[in-house]
């Protein structure tokens, strides 16, 4: 099993996106990257990944294109510029024919906590 972890760096503010005022969105999206990678090589797959500026939707459609997947499994979290995930899946599965999963922010963090 192999997988590629795409994540968007999303602005704060239509004016940080503007003026690329992204230092500490880069930062969460890395450690979202790096928290991902490390738990997926520890479970033995084959892992790779990146931070992308983006909006999120156009990030995720860049990694397709450079990494062509069998099945796209998204995480999206709530920030504001995030379309609804079920809207960006049926995207997905119009413009690509991909399966597409999609797994609620708010379910990781009870089954975290447990």
């Amino acid at each position: 099993t192999e997988a590629m972890i795409v994540a968007p760096v999303v602005a704060h503010s239509r004016l940080a996106e503007l003026s690329d005022d992204v230092d500490r969105e880069m930062e969460v999206a890395e450690r979202r990257v790096g928290n991902a990678l490390e738990r997926l090589r520890s479970a033995g797959v084959k892992a790779d990944g990146r931070a992308d500026i983006a909006d999120p939707m156009d990030s995720l459609m860049d990694g397709l294109r450079e990494y062509p997947p069998n099945e796209v499994v998204m995480l999206p979290d709530r920030e504001a510029s995030w379309e609804p995930a079920a809207r960006m899946a049926e995207r997905v599965r119009d413009e690509v024919g991909l399966p597409v999963t999609t797994v609620d922010a708010s379910a990781r963090a009870s089954d975290a906590s447990a």
